[in-house]
């Protein structure tokens, strides 16, 4: 499986019903070490389905979605083209206010840290519902 944007191992461990140090073992990790966003991770079944951990995932990533969408609205969608050495993740660092997620969500023909320079790419502009 690979890391997406705002997990981290212990959430992992949570989801599994495993101890935290089982993953890390797992993945050759030291306790000061986590898994950077698309990085392919080990993970153990041994106390929860593939099936109720994909669950358990998906309503995290659910709720993250739903807060922040309570929170802002899309404004204009700006298009530009990927400059040589770009990615969707050094673009995400740079769009400021953009979750990572959303850019992906955009962006659904980019993978995460491969890219070709003159690829479209979409920016939603995030806008606040507070005033």
């Amino acid at each position: 499986m690979r890391v997406a944007a705002q997990e981290q191992i212990n959430q992992y461990a949570e989801w599994l019903n495993v101890p935290v140090q089982r993953l890390l073992t797992l993945n050759h990790l030291s306790a000061h070490q986590s898994p950077v966003v698309g990085a392919a991770v080990r993970l153990d079944f041994s106390k929860v389905s593939a099936v109720q951990f994909t669950q358990r995932r998906l309503q995290y990533h659910r709720s993250l979605e739903e807060e922040f969408l309570r929170r802002y609205r899309i404004g204009e969608v700006v298009t530009r083209k990927l400059k040589p050495g770009e990615t969707l993740l050094s673009v995400s660092r740079q769009a400021h206010g953009v979750p990572l997620w959303l850019l992906q969500r955009y962006n659904t023909h980019l993978e995460l840290n491969a890219s070709r320079p003159g690829t479209e790419l979409r920016i939603p502009k995030v806008v606040s519902r507070v005033s």
